[in-house]
């Protein structure tokens, strides 16, 4: 809504500029340029984009298109209450109050502990999360079931993604691991890994899938412009 404003501003302005210079011929056709200069410094960029926050000691990405605006990961060890102090700051200055699909790669903290701040102030924030992906494995730990009780209390609806899954709107998001027959030692494991396909543009999400994983997924895995390491 800030950008209609914006531009309802800036064409005001465009009107007054024009109304003084045909009255008193003093003013210089240049000024007419100052609500469209307004506009190019003002309104803020729409494009497709992929945003790599700084949250310390942790992982969270932002991924936006024409169509959608996700977050994969969201966490930090070294940050305190980062979704509060790093992530909701980024959100709001970039008038972002829909994330269309929160993922969760695994459940290590310095990845989700700012999630759960979003999802659990999401009526005090003004923020609307509607899905919350995790991985989908046989043996869900404690903190896994912790995240999805939080999110379905604060209506959330928690979907859970394996090899072969699917997610898409102008860009598509394919899952390789968890795999469903496999059983996992620890949670970097089964973290989510993800191919993005964004255009021409293709990157791999990686969670902190350990070297046993990428052994599991390596044949499926294809060229890609950006890694996001492990």
């Amino acid at each position: 809504n800030h950008h209609y404003f914006i531009i309802l501003i800036a064409m005001l302005l465009l009107i007054l500029v024009i109304f003084l210079w045909h009255k008193k011929k003093s003013f210089k056709p240049a000024l007419i340029l100052i609500p469209f200069i307004l506009m190019f410094f003002l309104i803020r960029d729409n494009s497709e984009k992929i945003v790599m926050m700084d949250v310390g000691q942790g992982d969270c990405l932002l991924i936006q298109s024409k169509q959608a605006c996700i977050l994969i990961d969201g966490g930090s060890s070294s940050e305190k209450q980062v979704g509060k102090y790093r992530i909701r700051p980024f959100l709001k200055y970039s008038g972002i109050n829909k994330i269309d699909a929160v993922f969760i790669s695994h459940d290590d903290e310095d990845h989700y502990n700012g999630i759960m701040e979003l999802l659990q102030n999401q009526i005090k924030w003004s923020l609307n999360i509607p899905f919350l992906v995790m991985p989908n494995v046989e043996s869900k730990s404690e903190e896994l079931v912790n995240i999805q009780k939080a999110a379905e209390q604060h209506g959330t609806k928690v979907i859970w993604m394996k090899q072969g899954d699917i997610y898409k709107k102008d860009f598509l998001l394919r899952c390789l691991s968890p795999v469903v027959d496999i059983s996992y030692i620890d949670k970097n494991e089964y973290s989510l890994v993800m191919h993005l396909q964004m255009g021409q543009f293709d990157m791999l999400f990686t969670g902190d899938m350990t070297e046993r994983t990428e052994k599991n997924i390596i044949e499926n895995i294809e060229e890609c412009e950006v890694l996001k390491v492990s």
